[in-house]
């Protein structure tokens, strides 16, 4: 039987080539996962990501509800989608309190948010993820202008990210709806309505989650039941997944 040897000098050059090409591919992975931006209230903030100026100089203003210690982030519904999608954060632009319409002083609305969805390197996003409104609707914000600046906001999005896939989330009933049904269905309906005008994804949580219970997928502060809990976060994260990826 014929033996084949392989020389010396060979083995080193092929080890390099090897080297070289698991570089190429991991650098060539880390390039082409897709930026990920969310637009939202205290549902999607977390310490150190939705306040972050390292992501874009102007969240270092907004307020947070989740930080470690009170939820790990492997446990929010938005950091779960990122995973899933197999992406990278592009920007989180969450702020607690935070409404679609301009009604909070002090706070940005969702209108001036949908311009700063890119990162610091100018990276636009590739997805982006609104879920705003229901401070809106406990604030008592009416329908018509709901209406107005949900619209304002996505017309905001469709100049400056065009090429963006968006998608828009119906909102989940909480403590401060209750007794409200036909407004949170008539907020609800404005957000598939302004979805579609635009040709842009749903992530229906109102009528993909009819398992939901406020009282006991949301955490108790006093007399609110708004903020999922880790079992709640994951109900969000598994209707986003599952929308975004038909």
């Amino acid at each position: 039987m014929k033996r084949f040897t392989v020389k010396k000098h060979v083995i080193p050059a092929l080890l390099i080539a090897a080297i070289a090409a698991t570089a190429l591919f991991l650098a060539f992975s880390q390039e082409s996962k897709r930026h990920i931006s969310f637009l939202g209230d205290s549902i999607t903030t977390y310490e150190g990501y939705s306040d972050s100026a390292d992501y874009n100089s102007t969240l270092a203003d907004n307020l947070t509800y989740y930080r470690a210690g009170s939820l790990d982030l492997d446990d929010t519904w938005w950091y779960q989608v990122v995973k899933g999608l197999r992406g990278k954060l592009c920007v989180n632009n969450s702020c607690s309190a935070s409404r679609v319409t301009d009604t909070k002083p002090g706070l940005r609305s969702g209108v001036e948010g949908a311009s700063q969805l890119h990162n610091k390197n100018e990276q636009k996003p590739d997805i982006i993820i609104i879920y705003m409104g229901t401070n809106d609707i406990a604030n008592g914000v009416p329908l018509e202008d709901f209406a107005d600046a949900y619209k304002d906001m996505l017309d905001v999005i469709e100049g400056e990210y065009p090429k963006a896939e968006v998608y828009c989330c119906t909102l989940l009933p909480e403590s401060r709806t209750a007794g409200k049904d036909d407004v949170l269905a008539g907020y609800n309906e404005i957000i598939r309505t302004q979805t579609t005008e635009h040709n842009y994804g749903i992530i229906d949580f109102y009528s993909e989650l009819t398992e939901w219970n406020y009282m006991t997928h949301t955490n108790e502060d006093g007399a609110l039941r708004v903020h999922p809990t880790a079992e709640g976060m994951e109900m969000l994260s598994r209707i986003a997944l599952s929308s975004i990826e038909k």
